[in-house]
């Protein structure tokens, strides 16, 4: 079979959906099936699959890059992407140097951060949380039964640009803190937010209260889409801007382990938060751990 056959999709100028989702779409299924030419560890480049498609190469860039940021695809500027998965799922390894906290990670990046808070923080028990994921994984990385307390802090977050204010991002926030760790967490929270503070600093409370900051963390990078719960506020938060509740996010899931630099981040009780950040795809574009990542206003 030849690359011509190979690297031909299914795409239809007929149709309302954009181009670049269309070549996104037929990429994606042809590697689910292991066609030829999109099978694990083949390599094909940009110019190929726009030359046979009698495309342009940026329609197919974007297709490409978001599935490099799914985890999908990997890109070497030599040889082009090689396909390292089928399904979109990324393992990052513990990283033992200190992570950023968001308030830094906005600095690098010349933004500034600004919280809304549409949800107050509750403290509820492990066993009652009702999504089977979040709650294994509490309780497998948290060390935690069923009858322990855990609060929960909830926030849409805008990154604003500080050369143009009128430019901003948004994304959403989820963080499982240890209620034994952190008794005063949530009304702390929710007295910040009634006082009409636009930043409250997770990493930033737990110095102060622990006298210890996050040291370390365990990142895994997925394709996601908003909690359903979430869509109606997030919609109504981010109105003005160009994103739907319904765009493809990258989701950040991140276990943080606090203590002293002597006590390794996997034994019993350094395990302090669970967190899950939400970010509209393709405006954030993670390269690797500890958000490093392309940012793309408007």
């Amino acid at each position: 079979m030849n690359s011509k056959t190979q690297y031909k999709l299914a795409l239809d100028s007929r149709q309302s959906k954009p181009l670049p989702q269309q070549v996104e779409e037929e990429i994606s299924r042809l590697i689910k099936m292991r066609a030829p030419g999109f099978q694990v560890n083949e390599i094909f480049q940009v110019q190929d699959i726009a030359r046979v498609n009698q495309i342009s190469r940026n329609t197919v860039t974007p297709a490409v890059r978001h599935l490099e940021q799914m985890g999908i695809l990997d890109f070497n500027h030599k040889t082009g992407y090689r396909i390292i998965k089928t399904e979109p799922t990324i393992l990052i390894p513990v990283r033992e140097e200190l992570p950023l906290s968001m308030g830094e990670w906005a600095q690098i990046h010349n933004c500034s951060l600004k919280d809304v808070y549409p949800f107050p923080a509750i403290r509820l028990e492990v066993g009652k949380i009702t999504n089977p994921e979040i709650r294994d994984t509490i309780k497998e990385w948290l060390l935690l039964d069923d009858q322990t307390p855990i609060d929960l802090i909830r926030r849409i977050r805008f990154l604003i640009r500080d050369t143009d204010p009128t430019q901003s991002l948004p994304m959403y926030e989820e963080a499982y803190v240890r209620a034994d760790a952190l008794p005063e967490l949530c009304d702390d929270f929710n007295r910040v937010k009634e006082e009409g503070k636009t930043s409250f600093s997770l990493f930033g409370y737990y110095l102060a209260h622990l006298k210890t900051k996050i040291r370390a963390s365990h990142y895994f990078l997925m394709a996601d889409g908003l909690p359903a719960e979430v869509q109606p506020i997030w919609k109504r938060e981010t109105t003005t801007l160009p994103i739907s509740g319904d765009t493809v996010f990258t989701r950040l899931d991140s276990v943080n382990f606090a203590g002293p630099t002597d006590v390794s981040p996997i034994e019993k009780g350094g395990s302090l938060q669970y967190g899950r950040e939400y970010y509209p795809s393709p405006y954030f574009r993670f390269k690797s751990a500890n958000r490093q990542v392309d940012l793309t206003f408007g």
